[in-house]
């Protein structure tokens, strides 16, 4: 699936519950924030289309893995790739961080991310 996103857009940390992804990066670059399951930061991956080992273009997922991404760039263009069909019931939405239907606490958690991510060292 070609997945286009815009730095703006809210991301609701998600997890596959059954099946591994990919993510390949076609353009721009983000921030692949992995989440514990009380949603705490444990790892960032910086993602670019550039390729470098900086910023890698390509990263694979395991099942049950939460993640986000924190857009570093105006858009993020990439491919996401998974087993199918893939069913809306095999996926799921992380409990601690807000719904798509309350947007102003969707825009402070994105910020509160945004901030968490930045401060990560790893």
């Amino acid at each position: 699936m070609l997945i286009v996103q815009h730095r703006d857009a809210y991301f609701r940390p998600m997890r596959h519950l059954e099946r591994s992804q990919s993510f390949h990066a076609i353009e721009g670059a983000t921030s692949l924030a992995l989440l514990a399951e009380d949603g705490t930061l444990e790892r960032v991956f910086e993602v670019g289309a550039g390729g470098d080992t900086e910023s890698p273009f390509y990263l694979r997922l395991p099942p049950r893995v939460w993640y986000a991404f924190v857009l570093r760039s105006e858009w993020f263009v990439f491919y996401e790739v998974t087993t199918g069909p893939l069913e809306r019931g095999e996926r799921e939405l992380a409990p601690w961080a807000p719904g798509d239907d309350d947007p102003d606490a969707a825009r402070a958690y994105s910020a509160e991310i945004r901030r968490r991510t930045d401060e990560w060292k790893g």
